[in-house]
């Protein structure tokens, strides 16, 4: 069984990717570090519920989705608005 820090950094890194973000990025509109973000997909980060609501707006996605394990409830592969906030990002928004 995976432990929950575990399990909150594979959805981070998942929803991430889905939105072909670097880990930069990520960090950069969630008010994060770039190492913070690696340890924390890595499971060695036990992030606040600040840091948790924060990802959550940055992906779009409800709070409880970044808890869930892959035999739950499929996680999307896909965010909708992937493409709109890769665009954002890269026209500096």
């Amino acid at each position: 069984m995976m432990t929950e820090s575990l399990v909150v950094g594979a959805n981070v890194r998942r929803y991430r990717k889905a939105a072909r973000w670097t880990q930069e990025q990520l960090a950069k509109h969630a008010n994060l570090s770039s190492d913070y973000v690696s340890r924390l997909e890595l499971g060695k980060e036990n992030p606040t519920l600040e840091v948790l609501v924060r990802l959550s707006q940055c992906f779009g996605v409800a709070l409880i989705e970044l808890f869930r394990t892959s035999d739950q409830a499929t996680v999307a592969r896909t965010l909708p608005h992937a493409e709109t906030v890769h665009n954002a990002i890269n026209n500096g928004r």
